[in-house]
């Protein structure tokens, strides 16, 4: 009974603020009933009337004030969690540039192509997603790594197309393994915006496995070119033609 009496509640109430003017008639209505509901209604009004039930003239007017201060503190939170957001993703990006200038000064200006390759997915994920992969910046550390830069580890130089078969390998093993597919996050991609599957530290052995089992397997031979023997009749009148 308290639910459906509930529901009645809020729907009564929704009705008198929208100013359903049909609610009128029902309250005229009830005002004259001699109904068990109505006359305990009106009994409970005369005997309580503050707070028993009649409302306070300035009653809608509070709750409509009440509203719009949530809406504009709703507001303003969501605009100081933008202001955090892009605060923290300066700090990330002003962090690479100092570790990688230090990293620099102390390998006498040579980094590595791994290294370069894996601070270059870092800015681009703190550029064009909601990412915060370094710690220095006062977001959650992150570990990830994507199959360009395992095999490029490993000494294996993938086209495209061989990046995008290992992916569909890799993730068909995390299928197999963990019962789900890898999450996916946006990252840059010849000047766009796509979806590739995430993976982290926990993941590159896998990983590793399927580069060498897939840069390692033998090349396919072409088909074979089928030879058609001609019949002996055919092969006959060819023998006869040509001693003509």
């Amino acid at each position: 009974m308290a639910p459906q009496f509930r529901a009645l509640a809020e729907t009564t109430f929704t009705r008198v603020l929208g100013g359903d003017k049909s609610l009128i008639k029902v309250i005229e209505a009830n005002a004259e009933s001699n109904e068990p509901g109505p006359r305990m209604a009106r009994a409970a009004m005369e005997s309580d009337p503050d707070p028993g039930g009649i409302l306070p003239d300035s009653f809608l007017d509070d709750v409509v004030l009440k509203r719009k201060r949530a809406e504009l503190e709703l507001e303003e939170r969501q605009v100081a969690l933008q202001e955090r957001k892009k605060a923290l993703k300066d700090k990330d990006l002003s962090f690479i540039k100092n570790s990688m200038e230090l990293l620099k000064m102390i390998s006498n200006g040579i980094i590595d192509e791994r290294t370069t390759l894996q601070y270059k997915e870092l800015v681009k994920n703190v550029t064009f997603t909601a990412q915060a992969p370094t710690a220095g910046g006062g977001g959650a550390a992150c570990d990830g790594i994507s199959v360009s830069v395992v095999a490029k580890v490993m000494g294996y130089n993938c086209t495209e197309g061989q990046g995008k078969t290992i992916g569909s390998i890799l993730s068909e093993k995390y299928f197999s393994k963990y019962g789900e597919k890898p999450s996916k996050h946006k990252q840059e991609h010849n000047g766009r915006m796509i979806d590739v599957n995430s993976y982290t530290e926990r993941d590159r052995g896998m990983m590793e496995e399927v580069i060498k089992e897939f840069m390692n397997r033998p090349p396919m031979s072409p088909p074979k070119r089928m030879v058609y023997k001609k019949h002996a009749s055919l092969a006959t009148a060819d023998a006869m033609a040509e001693n003509a």
